[in-house]
């Protein structure tokens, strides 16, 4: 085997990269604490309206733009985008 063949992975690197994503520790950490957030809201018996604000204010929390762990803030940006459903925020 060349040293070509072994340094290059035949398998793309965007599915590596997410394989990276789920095991790092600091992600998990940082998914576990929003999604302790976002039950929080879901069981409080809040009014859709003020769900909304504080949905609003998870968003502009973990934008990746606003951080410089831009790795984390992305997955839990994206973490956050699937919760969504978990607190209703359709009309009652």
């Amino acid at each position: 085997m060349s040293s070509s063949e072994s340094a290059c992975p035949k398998e793309g690197s965007g599915q590596d990269v997410s394989a990276q994503s789920i095991e790092n520790p600091e992600i998990e950490k940082a998914k576990g604490e929003v999604l302790k957030l976002v039950l929080k809201m879901k069981d409080a018996g809040l009014a859709l309206e003020e769900r909304r604000r504080q949905w609003r204010a998870l968003l502009r929390e973990w934008h990746p733009d606003k951080h410089d762990d831009k790795e984390r803030a992305t997955a839990v940006f994206q973490f956050l985008q699937k919760a969504k459903s978990m607190i209703n925020l359709e009309s009652e």
